[in-house]
């Protein structure tokens, strides 16, 4: 939703997408091995589920940073995504051991299987997706903004790139107030 609200410029997007994220990690962090347990039947392997949730989290995080272009993106994106493929082993192992459908804990492994896969594969669009595609796509109607933003990100110690970035927002805002 956060990221709907940012790519058409919505008020309070970057809020919203902040909030989301930020605490969708938290949970998961604090809570993956409650939020990863078979519902119906309380099945649960623990020790997996603490893991997925620590690992989720910072896959999660990831997501985050890249989408509010912050550094450390590509780190923890990598690092999410590297600990859910090695993850994803000892589930598939579990649940072709437990291939009783009726068996709850063949339903945890699978719904935890489909659940790492979904964040694994919003990791990796996330990580092969270039910064400066995702800038030319939210900044689709102002290409100016989202060229001075690229080269701002790929130097931020620049002085000279961030003024006129500066410059270039204190231009559109006194369009908006004429």
């Amino acid at each position: 939703m956060g990221e709907f609200m940012h790519m058409f410029h919505l008020p309070f997007a970057e809020f919203v997408l902040v909030l989301s994220l930020g605490l969708l990690g938290i949970f998961y962090f604090a809570l993956g091995w409650l939020l990863f347990r078979e519902r119906r039947t309380r099945a649960n392997n623990l020790s997996l589920s603490i893991i997925a949730g620590l690992v989720c989290s910072i896959a999660v995080t990831g997501m985050l940073f890249k989408l509010m272009y912050w550094p450390g993106s590509r780190l923890l994106l990598f690092s999410g995504f590297a600990f859910i493929a090695i993850l994803i082993i000892p589930y598939y192992v579990q649940l072709n051991r437990n291939a009783d459908p009726e068996l709850g804990m063949h339903r945890y492994y699978k719904n935890m299987l489909q659940r790492l896969m979904l964040t694994a594969s919003i990791a990796a669009i996330l990580l092969l997706v270039p910064t400066a595609s995702l800038l030319r796509i939210k900044y689709r109607d102002q290409p100016e903004r989202a060229r001075l933003m690229e080269r701002y990100l790929e130097d931020p110690n620049n002085e000279q790139y961030r003024q006129e970035l500066i410059d270039y927002e204190e231009q559109q805002w006194n369009k908006i107030a004429e």
